[in-house]
């Protein structure tokens, strides 16, 4: 963000993540999203407070985010 100088609407942005894993992403998500909020930079979340680094973490929120990005793809009429 800091080094493309992202600024506010110029990119949707998503990121799913669980609490439980064991490699740290929770933290550092919420580094990004801390970084994200300091530039007015608004990012669709989902969370799973009990997610791990899993297969079935990644099942219960791959739905999630194949509907936000199904939301921003045009529709043809």
């Amino acid at each position: 963000m800091e080094r493309c100088n992202l600024q506010p609407g110029e990119l949707n942005l998503y990121v799913a993540y669980g609490g439980k894993d064991e490699f740290n992403i929770a933290a550092q998500v919420e580094s990004f999203l801390y970084v994200a909020r300091q530039r007015g930079v608004e990012v669709s979340v989902n969370y799973d407070p009990n997610g791990r680094h899993d297969l079935a973490t990644g099942h219960r929120l791959m739905a999630g985010a194949l509907q936000w990005a199904a939301d921003r793809v045009p529709r043809s009429r």
